[in-house]
C-alpha cells in the first residue's frame, strides 16, 4: 500500500473486522493527475473498495485516500 491511502477502522463501532463488498478497481500507486481526473465532482467512475463491518453492518470505504490528498 503506498502513502496515498490509509486503512481505517469502522467509523461507528471502531472494529477492524470487515468483509469486502466491492473490490478496488484502480491500481494503487498512480500519480496526482490520475486522482484529479478520477475524483472530481463530475466523475462517473467509481473505483474504491467498499466494505461492510461484520459487527454493526456499517458500509464504508477501506482503504481510503488520505484527507490531505482529497483537500
Amino acid at each position: 500500500m503506498n502513502n496515498k491511502y490509509e486503512f481505517v477502522k469502522c467509523p461507528l463501532c471502531n472494529r477492524n473486522d470487515y468483509e469486502i463488498i466491492i473490490h478496488q478497481t484502480k491500481k494503487i500507486g498512480r500519480g496526482k493527475k490520475y486522482f484529479e481526473a478520477i475524483f472530481n465532482s463530475s466523475s462517473s467512475i467509481f473505483c474504491d473498495q467498499v466494505v461492510r463491518c461484520k459487527k454493526c453492518n456499517f458500509i464504508y470505504l477501506n482503504p481510503r485516500i488520505k484527507q490531505k490528498i482529497i483537500n
